[in-house]
């Protein structure tokens, strides 16, 4: 068994404790699980090489009809139920963030149905899909639209959703930038289900205005297609560090001298917060001591650290923005 942190550990019980349940909870909630796995099919296509994790009882896998498909699943009494129900697929007890253990292999797609919010490091469960990529692999991450939050736990409490356990709800931008940020480039974006419970006639017409702008962003299911990307390193990519300060004149020098060097190129954005004690002034002398480094001194025109870090970002041309 992978490492698993104490959080990974509790998840996997819970789903382990609702596993002889889970069947009926989906069948309650068969609109929703009709249509993501429609989405998925035909996002997929039959005959593909496919990777799932999160694959839960092995439903989805099973449905888009792999020639080869692979399921991993925190949850041991899920991987046994998914073994005995689809014995011609591969089913392994894993944590999504650890994948060592998984033999290296090229898979066509992996899927992340309504998994990352349960991660508690995504980036790294991205990075390590890199092992198993070729150049014409997709990722398919699927997960609930944040907005959606306290419908769904109002749901839960009413005991009409499959209860789960607590998770970090993402933006589309959020799993976009995340996927960026593990080299894969998003070529496909989408939002379905404005009503995911089915009444007849009612949920056709909703659902399909749910396809309009504007309507579409209020849609229960969000999905992000990607494909693997060449492979940055951190000494290729330019870093912005934004320094909001106020009255921290003695402590400008050392923020400078304490920097290590990293990334292809620093630039050192200092946003100055109305100072009385000559913080300004101070960066200013900084800068002429070190002619070398990319040093700015931005004066804010609001007030607030968030005010102060919104104007050195919009000021940053780095690959990569930090705080300080």
């Amino acid at each position: 068994m992978p490492h698993m942190t104490a959080r990974s550990q509790s998840i996997g019980q819970y789903f382990d404790r609702l596993a002889p349940r889970l069947d009926a909870w989906r069948r309650r909630n068969r609109y929703y699980h009709e249509d993501q796995t429609s989405y998925f099919r035909y996002l997929v296509g039959r005959g593909q090489r496919v990777l799932e994790l999160g694959c839960g009882g092995g439903d989805l896998l099973n449905a888009v009809e792999p020639s080869h498909g692979v399921g991993i699943d925190i949850s041991t009494a899920l991987i046994e139920t998914a073994r005995q129900k689809y014995p011609h697929l591969h089913f392994s007890v894993g944590n999504a963030e650890d994948l060592d253990s998984i033999p290296t292999q090229q898979f066509d797609y992996i899927l992340l149905s309504d998994l990352v919010g349960y991660l508690d490091d995504i980036q790294k469960c991205l990075d390590g899909l890199h092992r198993f990529c070729g150049p014409d692999t997709r990722i398919i991450v699927s997960s609930y639209n944040f907005l959606w939050q306290p419908v769904l736990r109002a749901a839960e409490t009413l005991h009409r959703k499959t209860p789960t356990p607590e998770q970090s709800w993402l933006s589309l931008n959020d799993l976009r930038n995340l996927l960026y940020l593990s080299d894969f480039q998003v070529v496909k974006t989408e939002r379905r289900l404005l009503f995911p419970k089915y009444v007849p006639l009612v949920s056709w017409l909703i659902n399909h205005l749910g396809m309009l702008p504007g309507i579409n962003s209020a849609c229960v299911s969000q999905y992000v297609v990607a494909r693997a990307g060449a492979r940055s390193t951190p000494q290729s990519l330019s870093v912005s560090i934004v320094i909001p300060c106020r009255n921290e004149r003695d402590n400008i020098k050392a923020a400078i001298e304490l920097m290590p060097p990293f990334g292809r190129r620093q630039e050192i954005i200092f946003v100055d917060g109305h100072s009385s004690d000559g913080t300004p002034e101070e960066i200013q002398r900084v800068i002429a001591l070190y002619p070398d480094r990319d040093i700015k001194l931005l004066l804010q025109d609001g007030i607030g650290k968030a005010d102060a870090v919104r104007k050195g970002f919009e000021a940053a041309s780095g690959d990569i923005l930090m705080i300080l």
